[in-house]
C-alpha cells in the first residue's frame, strides 16, 4: 500500500494546478498536525482483501481539501479531478463539498478508484 501512497502523493505534488492552490508542504497522506493553519489537502487510501478475477480489488482513494474560501474549494475540486483524470489508473467516485463550522472551511471531498 504504500508505493500507491507514493504515487499519489507525486500525482497531487507535481501538479502546478494544485500547488499553485495549496504548497507541497501542506498536501498530507493520512492526516495533517494538528495545528495546520491555511488551506491544506489531505488523502488516504484503502483496500478491501477482495479477490477478483484480475486479482486483489482496486484500492479507495479519498482525498480532502480544506479551505477558507468556497468558491476555491470548488475551483481545487475542478482541478484535482481533471488532474487525477488525465491518469488512467483513477476513475472519480463522488465528489462533495460542505462548510465545516468546527473548522471554518469548506471541506471538499472526492473519493476515487485507483488501479494499481
Amino acid at each position: 500500500m504504500e508505493t500507491v501512497f507514493i504515487y499519489i502523493f507525486g500525482v497531487l505534488s507535481g501538479a502546478t494546478a494544485i500547488t499553485d492552490l495549496v504548497p507541497t508542504a501542506k498536501i498530507f497522506p493520512v492526516l495533517a498536525p494538528q495545528d495546520t493553519a491555511g488551506d491544506f489537502i489531505v488523502f488516504n487510501v484503502s483496500r478491501e482483501s477482495v479477490l477478483t478475477k484480475n486479482g486483489l480489488s482496486d484500492y479507495r482513494v479519498g482525498i480532502y481539501g480544506y479551505l477558507t474560501d468556497g468558491l476555491e474549494a470548488v475551483r481545487m475540486a475542478d482541478i484535482i479531478e481533471g488532474v487525477l483524470s488525465a491518469d488512467r489508473k483513477f476513475k472519480l467516485g463522488s465528489a462533495e463539498i460542505e462548510y465545516q463550522d468546527s473548522m471554518q472551511k469548506c471541506e471538499l471531498k472526492l473519493i476515487l478508484t485507483f488501479k494499481n
